[in-house]
């Protein structure tokens, strides 16, 4: 019988006052969000198994400001005596099937999710009870400590930390390399949080500045399309979640809204899709739309195939008659497949697009950074690997990715040259990747680069209701707030 895996419990340590900081440093916005909601974010996308957060100072405050749904909270109401008692009260509400903890600090944004994995999965696979990321040989947080130490954690006082600990458990204590620099950084000065926004490219607001409007968007806030428009969808990562957030955007404005596909995807039933009408059959003269004055959402397809789940589309040329005949706001088409992986590269027969498409989306998955590139990450990656000149089983790179955006065989392969192309970067949902996907979109759109056919890019997190964190465009890096032209 295969060992049980050690589970792992997180602890993010956001009790203190910060008084070199001078203000509530957990509240501090960065990327759009408060400092804290960042490492919460970054805590529950990794593989640890629970999440619990020790709040202390303007806890009141702090429960207001930041969405706690999905982890532990306790108080530490002595927290004016340091962090051993926030230590004491994370180690308390560790759940019984906890074997370790993994304590991070809630001044801490630059920890990465592939840190945390990298740790749990050290730790799992070996018998040292702490464990500790290294960047450039030198220790960091945050620290993954073994059940057996927290006895000795407990007798702890003051504001000494783990510090003690270490010691005493200095024989069963292991650095792990890391590739991330962000172990080493945490915000206690004025000095420290504007070196903290000078990790945003230059030109590029954070969205939580006045220059950004101050917090996220609804996707028809970024972008303005024309009526009688036809709207492609290519690439992966969350491509049907975006044509649908579309969808459902424009349905509230008014517009009645065409949706199918000239390849396949699944039945919208699968996945909840609302819509108010589903129409099977390649007649295309009853594709018309409701009558009055409230917008509607229509999804048609050729066939519906109950064996595979998914509903066929038509041909490029039937979706040009469409958008002659039949008298839809906007047509949104799905033109391509990913096989649910967050990064693909096309196939010479891809994607199908239709000669009228206005605007082109193309998709990518930021969760694709840093990931091996295998089948599992990337759709095609035997493709991916000639196209970019990264080798199979290399980790995704940010250069991968923009010649991914500017070849003519990459993401808006066959895009015809009237089309307009906007990129959106999903899976915005933690401060590393809102920062890689900030660095993306800065280098995409600058004045006077190869890339200059692609007139925005927005940085996305799909599954809120306003899902654009970032919009950088080609005629102006900072982004404007809305209702400021």
């Amino acid at each position: 019988m295969a060992p049980l895996m050690k589970k792992v419990a997180g602890v993010i340590l956001a009790a203190g006052k910060g008084l070199r900081m001078g203000q509530t440093k957990q509240l501090l916005p960065f990327l759009g969000i408060p400092v804290l909601q960042g490492v919460i974010n970054t805590a529950l996308a990794s593989e640890l198994d629970d999440v619990i957060v020790v709040l202390g100072y303007e806890r009141q405050t702090i429960r207001k400001a930041v969405d706690l749904s999905g982890v532990i909270v306790v108080e530490n109401v002595d927290y004016h005596q340091g962090q051993a008692g926030s230590l004491k009260a994370g180690i308390r509400a560790l759940p019984p099937a906890s074997s370790g903890a993994l304590f991070l600090l809630g001044d801490q944004p630059l920890v990465d999710v592939e840190t945390i994995n990298h740790l749990i999965h050290a730790y799992q696979a070996g018998s040292d009870l702490i464990l500790r990321p290294a960047f450039a040989g030198k220790p960091g947080n945050p620290t993954l400590m073994d059940r057996a130490v927290f006895p000795q954690l407990l007798a702890q006082s003051g504001d000494l930390g783990g510090r003690g600990v270490f010691r005493y458990f200095s024989e069963r204590t292991r650095e792990v390399p890391v590739q991330q620099a962000g172990i080493h950084f945490d915000l206690d000065t004025p000095a420290d949080y504007a070196a903290l926004l000078n990790q945003l490219p230059s030109g590029v607001a954070d969205p939580a500045s006045p220059a950004s409007g101050g917090g996220r968007w609804r996707l028809l806030e970024r972008f303005h399309p024309k009526k009688n428009s036809v709207i492609a969808f290519v690439g992966a990562g969350g491509k049907t979640s975006a044509l649908f957030a579309f969808a459902g955007e424009m349905k509230e404005k008014g517009f009645h809204v065409l949706v199918t596909t000239t390849t396949a995807m699944f039945h919208p039933d699968r996945d909840g899709w609302p819509y108010d009408r589903l129409l099977i059959g390649r007649d295309i003269s009853r594709l018309i739309p409701p009558v009055g004055g409230s917008g509607s959402l229509t999804i048609t397809a050729a066939v519906s195939d109950p064996e595979s789940g998914k509903i066929r589309g038509f041909t490029p040329e039937v979706i040009d008659a469409m958008q002659q005949q039949a008298g839809f706001d906007m047509i949104l088409v799905e033109a391509d497949g990913s096989r649910g992986c967050p990064l693909k590269a096309p196939a010479p027969y891809e994607p199908v697009l239709p000669a009228s498409t206005r605007t082109v989306f193309g998709v990518i998955g930021l969760d694709s950074l840093g990931k091996p590139l295998d089948e599992k990450t990337v759709h095609r990656s035997l493709l991916f690997s000639q196209l970019t000149g990264l080798d199979l089983n290399q980790p995704v790179s940010q250069d991968a990715i923009q010649i991914l955006l500017v070849s003519p065989r990459g993401l808006f392969k066959d895009t015809p040259p009237t089309a307009e192309r906007i990129v959106i970067l999903n899976k915005a949902d933690t401060p590393e990747r809102l920062l890689e996907g900030c660095r993306i979109a800065y280098t995409a759109c600058r004045r006077n680069s190869p890339v200059s056919e692609i007139s925005r890019v927005l940085v996305c997190e799909m599954r809120h209701d306003r899902p654009v964190l970032v919009a950088v465009t080609r005629s102006t890096t900072p982004v404007r707030g809305p209702g400021e032209g």
